[in-house]
């Protein structure tokens, strides 16, 4: 576990119902200070990539995983399988702690499902965002601009970031190893 969040139960439970698409569940507890979890970007924040780079994988994740599962489905599933960085994810968890605690940002969310798409989507919902994809840092060249944007991992996230905090978030996640780029901005209109 390299994100040292301890596992104080599991279990596995099988039930018919389940059997063409699984139901995954999982679930933690935490506590943070009060008023330290912002979730409202604001007009001229900075779109800010933190964590690792984007590949092929976890392409169509989202879909995949709701799909029902026959002998056809390991054809289609290689790409839609995010592959897991646990030391980025650690590295960009320890940003996150980091930026919380000196206030860097308004609003953070991760890039699962849907990548790109659907963190810049739902953080800029009500403001709009401009975001360029040549940007995004990559594992390898060659990636259309529709596979970075819907991209999914768990050890990338996205925040929106004043731009007068960006330098000091860019100079925490160097420390702890990690890209921390912007990509755009919040448009407010």
């Amino acid at each position: 576990n390299k994100m040292g969040i301890p596992t104080v139960a599991g279990a596995i439970h099988y039930d018919p119902g389940y059997v063409r698409n699984p139901l995954v569940f999982a679930g933690s507890v935490g506590v943070l200070p009060r008023g330290a979890h912002p979730t409202t970007p604001e007009p001229g924040d900075l779109v800010v990539v933190v964590g690792g780079r984007t590949g092929r994988d976890g392409l169509r994740g989202a879909t995949f995983s709701s799909m029902g599962m026959d002998a056809g489905t390991a054809e289609v599933s290689g790409g839609a399988v995010q592959i897991g960085h646990p030391i980025h994810e650690k590295q960009a968890l320890e940003v996150l702690l980091a930026a919380r605690d000196e206030r860097l940002y308004h609003a953070v969310t991760d890039c699962g499902a849907g990548g790109l798409s659907s963190a810049v989507g739902e953080m800029g919902k009500d403001l709009g965002a401009e975001v360029e994809l040549d940007l995004v840092p990559r594992k390898y060249a060659g990636l259309a601009p529709w596979e970075v944007w819907l991209s999914e991992a768990q050890e990338r996230m996205v925040f929106a970031v004043p731009a007068s905090a960006l330098g000091r978030m860019q100079a925490i996640a160097l420390v702890h190893g990690i890209d921390c780029v912007a990509i755009g901005r919040f448009t407010g209109d």
